[in-house]
């Protein structure tokens, strides 16, 4: 069941489930046609937007990535000092193993 409500700036789109019209279980395959449908109708509405969208989605993109660049270089660092401290201790748990045999 598909209700597409439309208002002057905006085009909403709401997908009922089927499962309180047909509680039965034989109806699985409708939830992948629903989905596929409802990416066609949110594509489309996406297209019709785009002119609108593109450039609110360039800004997030770029300032997402200027705060995620100093974000992933100190977890870099950090990942450096995880693995320099794990291969000291694998180093030393094999040096053991090795005098006890």
């Amino acid at each position: 069941l598909l209700l597409l409500l439309q208002l002057r700036p905006l085009v909403v789109v709401v997908v009922l489930s089927s499962d309180w019209l047909f509680p039965h279980n034989y109806l699985e395959g409708s939830t992948m046609l629903t989905a596929i449908f409802t990416f066609v109708v949110g594509t489309g509405i996406g297209a019709f937007n785009a002119d609108k969208l593109k450039p609110c989605l360039s800004d997030t993109f770029h300032i997402s990535k200027q705060k995620a660049a100093p974000l992933a270089k100190s977890m870099s660092l950090k990942v450096q000092e995880g693995v320099a401290a794990a291969s000291s201790a694998a180093k030393e748990k094999m040096n053991s193993m090795k005098k006890k045999s």
